[in-house]
């Protein structure tokens, strides 16, 4: 999960909830998990990680912070992996939002990819990613 700094200046993860099925004392199976900063994820858990299909979204705050306000997608290990859609949560150069359709390898863009302009689905860029 993600870090963030305490007002006091310790750092640790932010207040969450989850509502879900739990195998062994852990997240495991179908499930919601929010936090009090903005981050939301519905979707597969195992072992207390994402892992399989779901989808994460970031508020208007946390999106600046993350780069990304959604993905949806496959997840292994708690982290983007396999055939996925990666909105960006800031404007790209007055476009609008911008979303990357493709491949993820341990949480980066890889392989043959495209963007797309959010608002009119216009491709904007079809490229291979390395990761």
């Amino acid at each position: 999960m993600t870090q963030f700094d305490h007002k006091d200046g310790k750092k640790g993860a932010p207040l969450a909830g989850y509502t879900g099925y739990w195998q062994n004392g852990k997240f495991h199976g179908k499930g919601t998990y929010t936090t009090s900063d903005g981050l939301k994820y519905e979707g597969d858990f195992a072992e207390n990680l994402r892992h399989g299909w779901g989808v994460e979204t970031a508020d208007e705050k946390l999106a600046p912070k993350l780069g990304y306000s959604k993905y949806e997608g496959e997840w292994q290990n708690g982290q983007f992996h396999g055939k996925g859609e990666l909105t960006y949560g800031d404007p790209v150069g007055g476009m609008g939002r911008v979303v990357f359709k493709g491949t993820f390898v341990e949480g980066k863009r890889t392989g043959i990819g495209r963007v797309f302009n959010v608002k009119d689905k216009h491709l904007v860029i079809s490229a291979r990613v390395s990761a």
